[in-house]
């Protein structure tokens, strides 16, 4: 019988040093796992010098075109960009119902070039890669997901699961033959545990019903402040996530339930999964 095992990911390391001081407690006091940095977000440094001190080994990079300004030049990623050098998606706020319009003009080789500069400049700190995922799940659109799953395949790390929603059997089916659709991942993801979802009662069910294998659980837990009132739409639940992330009683649960916690490096080791 295949045992369950559960990935907590906490997303937008980077984003504030709220976002940061509480990714880094919900990892040493509670029950989170992994993370993913954003390297184009204003609090890159002061969240890799808090790695640093808690020793967190590695981290996987939460690439990110909907949000902030791109790494490189506005005249290299120029589909992407708007005048002022920041990302056309960020005004929609992650709300991707009827963009389909604007992201028709994105260029799929501006995408990975921006994405590749990410990866590169997460590279340069010295910390271990343990996977990719995206900001706002860009990597699941269908138009995207070669990009993505190709630089998986190239970095040789983890790509977060990629749900296909309402993507047909046979689709799914062809992709595969055709190998656009090898890469390693948990074998399940969800988002349930956010916004109205976000409570203990939730998060337990989420684990007792999971099925068998490695489901990896999307988390945001963050101290609130002003910095993040101010750039994040998401904000007060990420305090909300932290209080439940780090309680005794999830912990205690956790322990009692015999529930199985792994990193994403962990699963990048472990050879069932290579």
């Amino acid at each position: 019988m295949v045992k369950k095992s559960f990935i907590l990911t906490a997303d937008d390391f980077g984003m504030t040093e709220g976002c940061n001081a509480g990714i880094i407690k919900a990892m040493k006091e509670g029950i989170v796992t992994s993370t993913s940095i954003m390297m184009n977000m204003p609090k890159i440094d002061h969240g890799i010098a808090l790695a640093r001190q808690h020793k967190i080994q590695a981290m996987g990079v939460h690439i990110n075109i909907s949000q902030g300004p791109s790494l490189l030049p506005r005249e290299e990623v120029s589909s992407l960009v708007n005048e002022n050098g920041r990302f056309i998606l960020e005004v929609r706020d992650g709300n991707f119902k009827g963009v389909n319009e604007i992201t028709q003009k994105f260029s799929a080789k501006e995408i990975e070039k921006e994405a590749r500069e990410q990866i590169e400049r997460f590279r340069e700190f010295g910390i271990k890669l343990s996977h990719l995922d995206t900001h706002h799940s860009i990597h699941m659109r269908r138009e995207f997901r070669h990009i993505f799953i190709k630089l998986a395949n190239e970095y040789k790390v983890p790509l977060r699961k990629i749900n296909y929603g309402k993507t047909s059997l046979k689709r799914r089916i062809f992709e595969k033959f055709i190998r656009r659709d090898i890469y390693r991942s948990a074998d399940q993801f969800t988002t349930h545990f956010f916004e109205e979802g976000v409570s203990m009662d939730v998060l337990k069910n989420m684990i007792l019903e999971a099925p068998p294998g490695v489901t990896e659980i999307m988390c945001h837990p963050g101290f609130v402040d002003d910095e993040l009132m101010a750039i994040s739409g998401y904000n007060t639940k990420r305090g909300e996530e932290l209080e439940i992330l780090t309680s005794e009683e999830m912990k205690n649960w956790i322990r009692d339930h015999h529930i199985s916690l792994v990193s994403y490096d962990e699963l990048f080791n472990d050879k069932r999964y290579v």
